[in-house]
């Protein structure tokens, strides 16, 4: 376990001085849905994106590296989904990390 010292406001002292260990992991895990909520949201809009990319040039992220032309729209294009694809990959590792957490 990993002891931390919180700052809080005085008037939230009262009820934390009663509290034992159960609340403040129950405080965490309830912490750690909601990021956990936040981030798929947020991996969904990325997905969407992406999609919208696939869809455009008819083809996979990887694929397009390969075949991709040499105008300016192609390579802003790639810029953008370049920072998609990554994105997308941390915020998966982030998920994975939260949804193991919750089921230790």
């Amino acid at each position: 376990m990993t002891s931390i010292t919180l700052k809080i406001p005085d008037r939230y002292s009262e009820i934390l001085n009663d509290a034992d260990d159960s609340l403040y992991l129950e405080a965490l895990n309830f912490v750690t849905q909601k990021k956990l909520s936040l981030k798929m949201k947020e991996k969904r809009k990325v997905e969407k994106r992406i999609k919208q990319y696939e869809k455009k040039y008819n083809c996979s992220y990887k694929e397009f590296q390969k075949t991709m032309g040499d105008s300016q729209a192609v390579h802003d294009d790639w810029i953008e989904w370049t920072y998609l694809d990554e994105s997308d990959k941390e915020i998966s590792k982030f998920i994975e990390r939260f949804q193991q957490l919750l089921t230790e």
